[in-house]
């Protein structure tokens, strides 16, 4: 994809005129290679979760719409052999990345990135036959943005972060895609804005409708990029207005140093965490550092856990197990849950999350032994475990980081690892492809274009 050279202007006092030539601007060629690692990394991980994901009821409900709506066959629902228009795929595509919550996170802004960015990027760049390249400029772009917007805000209010943040991270990776100028590409943010929203209730009350808010926000994202191509101009004072995205979303908690910061040195790409347990980021380290004592201790003797986290974790995932409406659901979303499974199974897979293992007796007889309580930390980090043995023995262990994100990425094995468990875990025929075939198709995205990867990616064969 061509595209005229752009360079950065002085900040407007409005942010999205700097973060509109930002997009714009962004060059493959100017990526650094660990940059462009780390896409392919995101890519990568994403096609398989979301190939793991096709199989969920949510995904179910709106592929059935999107095939029974029809219309012209621009993009392509991963897992399938249909074709449906770009907003609708990228709808369908997000909500399937999100939909086993095993998809990356920006964990400084707790945002989901992928399912939004990745999602958008996807429809377009098939719909207009963009190479490999693009994808993944379109990709870095719009996640840029996401985490620019996500690092501006100093508090949250109820609005989901992966929708919101989500939202304008769609729609800066869609108008890349389209290679549309930062004049059309601030319009593109102005329209989405209009479609922006997201509740964190969903977090409360688990429904299935909570991974389709992905959904929703990336196919906003297409839709206001194509938009704006049409010349369909948006709001100008997209978050600094009167009504704009900062009063009205964040009651004017924010700072405007990140959205204003310089582009070309870092990438927000680089910051993503890949998951390594198909479970809410905030039972990560108490699922650590169960895994630590499971080596040391046999769950049949355990008689007393104690588990420590901090206040945000304990409130998004420390309430007492409950199966609900949404069994699978309200078991990723449970520190009692998922400790159990770690201590019991020594292990956390997408196996331990179907109904069966869910209702082991043996997990619920552990879960009875456990108290949560409330520590210090900021974040989902750190979390102790301590254990008293029926014979009285005491062990503890702490895991003061969160596994998978910078400072301790999954190595490639791990990657890989899960790239396996995932097509383990896909319904029959979402995929031809066995790990090594999807890690060569995205390896070779630099060389290829993004058809050749939907392609790969489509049962049987390109229909």
């Amino acid at each position: 994809m061509n595209r005229p050279a752009a360079a950065l202007s002085e900040p407007a006092s409005e942010p999205a005129f700097a973060l509109a030539e930002g997009v714009a601007a962004l060059r493959y060629e100017q990526l650094p290679k660990a940059t462009v690692s780390s896409a392919q990394r995101l890519v990568l991980d994403s096609l398989a979760v979301a190939l793991a994901g096709r199989g969920c009821k949510d995904v179910e409900a709106l592929y059935a719409l999107a095939t029974e709506w029809g219309g012209h066959p621009q993009a392509a629902i991963i897992g399938s052999r249909s074709r449906v228009p770009a907003p609708v795929a990228a709808l369908v595509n997000g909500t399937m990345i999100q939909a086993l919550d095993f998809d990356d996170t920006h964990d400084p802004t707790a945002a989901h990135t992928a399912s939004t960015v990745l999602a958008s990027a996807l429809a377009v760049c098939e719909l207009r036959g963009r190479s490999g390249k693009d994808l993944i400029a379109a990709t870095t772009a719009g996640i840029e943005m996401a985490a620019r917007v996500g690092l501006a805000c100093t508090d949250t209010i109820g609005w989901t972060s992966t929708a919101i943040y989500g939202a304008f991270g769609a729609a800066a990776a869609a108008a890349h895609a389209l290679g549309l100028d930062a004049e059309k590409t601030r319009h593109t943010f102005g329209i989405v804005i209009s479609q922006t929203a997201g509740t964190t209730q969903t977090a409360v009350d688990w429904p299935l409708s909570k991974h389709m808010q992905s959904g929703f926000s990336a196919r906003a994202g297409v839709l206001s990029a194509l938009l704006a191509e049409k010349g369909v101009t948006g709001v100008e004072n997209v978050f600094e207005g009167k009504f704009g995205f900062f009063r009205l979303y964040k009651a004017d908690r924010y700072t405007t140093a990140p959205l204003f910061a310089p582009w070309w040195k870092t990438f927000h790409i680089d910051d993503l965490a890949l998951k390594p347990y198909p479970s809410c980021r905030a039972t990560h380290a108490p699922v650590d550092a169960a895994l630590a004592l499971s080596r040391d201790v046999d769950a049949r003797e355990i008689a007393d856990i104690r588990i420590v986290v901090p206040p945000v974790a304990r409130q998004l995932a420390g309430k007492k197990f409950t199966e609900g409406d949404n069994p699978m659901i309200s078991a990723q979303f449970s520190i009692e849950y998922t400790v159990a499974t770690a201590l019991l199974r020594r292990s956390l897979s997408l196996a331990h999350f179907n109904l069966e293992a869910i209702r082991d007796p043996a997990i619920h007889a552990l879960m009875q032994r456990m108290r949560i309580e409330t520590g210090e930390g900021s974040d989902f980090a750190p979390a102790t475990i301590e254990l008293t043995t029926t014979s009285g023995r005491k062990l503890a262990h702490t895991a003061s980081a969160l596994k998978g994100d910078r400072a301790s990425p999954l190595s490639e094995a791990e990657l890989a690892a899960k790239i396996r468990d995932c097509l383990a875990f896909a319904p029959h025929g979402a995929t031809s492809l066995d790990a090594g075939g999807l890690q060569r198709a995205v390896e070779t995205l630099p060389e290829s274009d993004t058809k050749s990867l939907i392609a790969a990616l489509t049962p049987g064969g390109d229909p």
